[in-house]
């Protein structure tokens, strides 16, 4: 069990970028970098015991900073979208930037995925916390959020991913998640569609045609989104279903069966090829398919790789999207002095 670093160079912002790997006993690899506080890369063996990274992403400090794929990123204040940008919180209503048709997705320009984190190694649990506070009006927020990101590898080749947020001046909007892409064949393999999920779901949020959630829960029961049983990602995918249509493949919150804040299984993959197979699991209501549907093959990606769409799918943990606008949703609201702990883990096995 070791945990190294290694300066990858000076970002835009002039931050210096530095990686932290973190091998367990197994030998089993998860590096993150201090900018955005990036998962940049996780390896794992095969049925054959050879090592192969299963995260899309970038390994310079360019390529992790401008990252429009938001690769590995840590999302906040605001995984996803919210209506126009447009909230209210105790009576007063809040404008956020517009950056994803007439929506604001991810929190707008101003991301997480762009600050320098500070960094706090802990070789005894072979962890690392990263740790930033969002100041008061921060991306058109309200109040102050410190937040503290802690990844663990365990011997038991678990990557655990835990969050500890505190609003400490007034009540503010707290939805953060990370955002992997993975493909359990290795990120330079192409495409992920043959590869195997189940997503214990019964239900999930309809989008409309900005793709944001429109705020109807649907059953996956004869539909396309029937994760309930493993099939291959890509069986549906390009079926006659509007959903579908409507983003270009899956890029929909299903929302997890018999959620009740304590850490359940929310999704299994596997990719029958290589043995790999993820267990995720979580303690937020939601989680979000994304099928790399308008990956940009003309971005040059890690060791030289351009990836194109269904190369990866991302699995993120969240409070259902546009929540803050759904009062009949779990509401992703942090009070003042109050501290919210999240986890999520991605739990890596051979079969």
């Amino acid at each position: 069990m070791a945990i190294s670093e290694k300066n990858i160079g000076i970002a835009p912002s002039g931050d210096e970028a530095v990686l932290y790997t973190i091998v367990n006993k197994n030998g089993t690899e998860a590096s993150f970098c201090n900018i955005g506080a990036v998962w940049v890369s996780m390896l794992v063996p095969d049925k054959n015991g050879k090592l192969g990274d299963v995260l899309l992403g970038y390994d310079t400090a360019d390529g992790i900073y401008n990252n429009p794929e938001s690769f590995g990123v840590i999302v906040g204040r605001n995984a996803n979208r919210i209506a126009k940008g447009r909230f209210k919180l105790n009576g007063k209503e809040y404008q956020l930037a517009l950056n994803n048709n007439g929506n604001n997705l991810h929190s707008g320009p101003e991301v997480f995925g762009k600050r320098c984190y500070k960094a706090l190694k802990n070789e005894a649990e072979n962890s690392i916390i990263f740790s930033l506070v969002s100041e008061e009006g921060d991306q058109g927020y309200p109040g102050e959020l410190v937040v503290e990101v802690k990844y663990e590898l365990t011997d038991e080749d678990e990557l655990i991913i835990s969050y500890r947020l505190e609003a400490t001046t007034e009540d503010t909007v707290a939805n953060m998640t990370c955002h992997p892409y993975f493909n359990l064949a290795g990120h330079a393999s192409g495409s992920a569609l043959e590869q195997e999920m189940q997503i214990f779901a019964d239900e999930f949020c309809e989008i409309d045609e900005t793709v944001l959630a429109s705020g109807t829960i649907a059953k996956v029961e004869n539909t396309a989104f029937d994760f309930r049983e493993p099939k291959m990602i890509g069986t549906d995918i390009k079926s006659a279903n509007m959903q579908l249509k409507l983003a270009n493949g899956y890029d929909h919150n299903f929302c997890i069966r018999d959620y009740d804040g304590s850490l359940r299984q929310a999704a299994v993959c596997y990719d029958r090829n290589s043995g790999r197979k993820m267990t995720v699991y979580t303690n937020m209501p939601g989680i979000q398919l994304y099928t790399g549907n308008f990956l940009d093959e003309n971005n040059k990606a890690k060791e030289g790789v351009y990836y194109k769409p269904y190369d990866g799918y991302a699995l993120e943990t969240q409070y259902y999207p546009n929540a803050i606008n759904v009062p009949e949703w779990k509401q992703p609201v942090i009070h003042k002095n109050e501290v919210q702990n999240f986890e999520t883990r991605y739990c890596f096995s051979i079969e």
